[in-house]
């Protein structure tokens, strides 16, 4: 039977150990696990006991390396899962990693969204097209993707919006309205603003009232569905304790968001009450 004939302790790495069997190096394990399976000089080792060590000591590093990984910042689960794959752990050791460092709270997508998204309303203003677009990349799920207002709303893509409407309208302040109003919409869609995001800020703050009406796609007011987002807004800002002014208000300014203008909102809004 093998038998361990040397233990060194390695100069780079001193939480390991060379183990050598019949005089041979033949694998290096954590001092954990050194003292965890009493591993000395003269220990016999058969074949199955050493695969099920190395394969111990394989999960330990894998899980060693993710937290290192994790040092420098948060990753989400599918790059914490790339980056052992590099590394070319198995399928298995790379599952069990992964689920004690969600079990330890150091992996969470949807905190991840959460930090991300925040870190993100400091920089460059952004809109939720590219939030889902960077957040697709980090390997973050469909299912979350999908309720992604529950992290980014409407409003908050407006403020964003507006945001952007006045940093380019400062920036292009000397250009004539048409070809400013253009490079705001420029930057607005390498931003991933919607249209009709864009449309309500730039309405809401662009003095050249006249020259933003000339050059705004025109749309035709889907009465139906504009009540539907109406119904929509009042119910969810009902439930948020609004009422009077500062319900219409609210209401008009999420209804810009999706571009409609405010004489047509004053009009849905008079109806809705009507009705």
């Amino acid at each position: 039977m093998p038998i361990v004939t040397k233990l060194t302790k390695q100069k780079k790495n001193k939480d390991y150990y060379n183990v050598f069997i019949d005089d041979c190096f033949t694998f290096s394990i954590h001092a954990e696990l050194i003292i965890l399976h009493g591993i000395t000089k003269g220990k016999n080792l058969d074949l199955k006991e050493m695969e099920g060590i190395i394969e111990e000591d394989n999960k330990k590093r894998a899980f060693n390396l993710c937290l290192h990984y994790l040092s420098y910042r948060r990753r989400t689960g599918w790059e914490l899962e790339e980056y052992l794959r590099k590394k070319n752990y198995s399928e298995e050791t790379i599952t069990e990693a992964i689920n004690k460092l969600k079990y330890y709270k150091m992996v969470d997508d949807r905190d991840y969204i959460k930090s991300f998204i925040a870190d993100k309303k400091l920089g460059n203003p952004i809109g939720r097209k590219k939030l889902v677009f960077d957040l697709r990349k980090k390997g973050i799920s469909e299912d979350l993707l999908d309720n992604i207002e529950q992290w980014f709303t409407e409003e908050d893509e407006y403020v964003q919006a507006k945001e952007l409407v006045i940093r380019y309208n400062k920036k292009y302040s000397k250009l004539p309205p048409r070809e400013k109003i253009q490079k705001i919409n420029q930057a607005g869609q390498r931003r991933g603003f919607s249209w009709e995001i864009l449309k309500g800020a730039i309405q809401e703050l662009i003095k050249d009232k006249e020259d933003f009406e000339e050059n705004q796609i025109p749309q035709e007011v889907d009465m139906d569905k504009a009540l539907q987002w109406l119904q929509k807004y009042k119910n969810r800002y009902e439930k948020k304790g609004l009422e009077g002014y500062a319900l219409k208000q609210k209401i008009a300014q999420a209804m810009m968001g999706r571009g409609y203008k405010w004489d047509a909102i004053e009009k849905l809004l008079e109806i809705l009450g009507n009705g």
